[in-house]
């Protein structure tokens, strides 16, 4: 049957929001029956099949689903590949507390809906997810270190030799230090390859040292290194601010304001969005104007796309140092709008390269972790998603670069299919080439 309607958005493009609303309620009904895994219950209030997290997670099996009520978890060790879920609809709007989550030993993890303090992952090899979540705050670091106990693990986001995440809207909030020196918001090192999508991330602020008279220096906002490769689809990166020093009866002394961004040793970041979407330092005291440096790169490339994402404040036009800017094509950059509970509709907006006659995306998804190195796609970029064997498909057309290509559908009315996983890609096809957008993933709720 064919139910097919084009609808007009504004300057003149189409969405075909009927064709997948009806293929949408087809292929979630027929993933919910491919749903193997069981599902476990915490609440450190009682009434559920656990109270405590660190006993279920130890307890269930690997693949297993635990949907977490609000309360208050303490430090917890994961070591098998399970999916942690908060509830998007819970009507305190209050998020389970984890004071630290350090995993190691796991094969991949699913994480949505928490509050984490501190969030350590080493060594993981399987695709995993981050969604929605709030990482970073207030903390006891006490002796908490990276995965090879150097100071770089003093960061309330380590993720050391993690082969394959998506971090889908989540906030890195500031760190906090009572210290001159900022913890850096968030660190990815020794070859990991992240996605940090719809995202933000701040770097923590330096306080002053009235004993050694040291003014405060700002954490970095993120730190790159090893080898690691990163995309930034609609994300912002901030340094921390440095406290200034006041000096009885004598000049105060600035804070250091902390880089936004530092890449190392051979890693590459590649930045897509728009200029509201800003890489940028710290400021030299809480309340002041004047922005820090933004990037700081050591044998390392940082692609940023003109008419895109801002370097503080400012949309560059030209190369600065290694730091390498892209004209021309728009790389392809997929987004998503709406809540993953039962029942609601959720938006992917696809923008891209236009043409006048329009430029042709298609949206895929399914349920099968993909990586195709393929060769001829822009930078590099690869396929996430088999397209030979999709689970939905759409084609649209873009026409103006700011007017997303939309396809919209609705999610189950169950809880049934807590903890399923849909991966999302987009592919935007010129004459001779296709470009590949970010990966983006449905984590559904309860």
């Amino acid at each position: 049957m064919n139910t097919s309607t084009e609808r007009a958005a504004p300057g003149g493009q189409k969405r075909l929001w009927s064709r997948l609303f009806w293929v949408g309620l087809v292929w979630l009904s027929f993933a919910g029956g491919l749903r193997a895994q069981t599902q476990w219950t915490v609440d450190d209030s009682g009434g559920a099949d656990f109270t405590s997290l660190q006993v279920a997670i130890d307890t269930v099996s690997a693949g297993d689903v635990l949907r977490i009520k609000p309360g208050v978890y303490g430090d917890v060790v994961l070591n098998k590949r399970l999916r942690l879920l908060g509830a998007p609809t819970e009507p305190s709007g209050v998020l389970p507390v984890l004071q630290s989550l350090d995993i190691q030993g796991s094969s991949a993890f699913t994480l949505a809906h928490l509050e984490i303090r501190r969030l350590r992952a080493v060594d993981v090899t399987g695709r995993s997810e981050i969604d929605r979540c709030v990482l970073g705050g207030n903390f006891n670091w006490g002796s908490w270190g990276s995965a090879g106990g150097s100071p770089s693990g003093f960061s309330p986001v380590l993720l050391h030799g993690v082969q394959d995440l998506l971090v889908s809207r989540v906030q890195v909030v500031r760190p906090m230090a009572a210290t001159e020196n900022g913890r850096s918001g968030m660190i990815i090192e020794s070859t990991s390859t992240v996605q940090l999508v719809q995202s933000s991330v701040q770097g923590g602020d330096g306080l002053q040292d009235k004993i050694q008279w040291i003014s405060g220096l700002g954490g970095t906002g993120l730190e790159v290194k090893q080898s690691s490769r990163v995309w930034l689809i609609e994300s912002s990166i901030t340094g921390g601010d440095g406290e200034n020093l006041f000096i009885p009866l004598g000049p105060s002394n600035p804070g250091i304001p902390g880089t936004g961004m530092k890449l190392s040793g051979g890693s590459v970041v590649d930045a897509r969005g728009t200029p509201a979407n800003q890489i940028r330092g710290g400021h030299p005291q809480v309340g002041s104007p004047w922005l820090g440096p933004a990037t700081n790169c050591v044998a390392s490339t940082l692609l940023l796309h003109v008419g895109g994402v801002a370097l503080n404040g400012q949309v560059p036009a030209i190369s600065a140092g290694p730091c390498q800017v892209v004209s021309g094509i728009v790389p392809p950059r997929l987004t998503l709008q709406g809540q993953s509970a039962p029942g609601a509709t959720v938006v992917a907006h696809i923008f891209g390269s236009a043409a006048p006659g329009g430029l042709p995306v298609a949206l895929y998804a399914n349920l099968t972790p993909a990586l195709l190195e393929l060769p001829g796609l822009l930078l590099g970029t690869p396929l996430f998603i088999d397209p030979a064997q999709p689970l939905l498909q759409g084609i649209a057309a873009i026409t103006n670069p700011a007017i997303p290509a939309s396809f919209g559908f609705p999610l189950p009315a169950t809880s049934a299919s807590a903890g399923l996983r849909v991966y999302l890609q987009a592919v935007q096809i010129w004459p001779g080439a296709i470009y590949g957008s970010n990966l983006q993933s449905l984590v559904l709720t309860w």
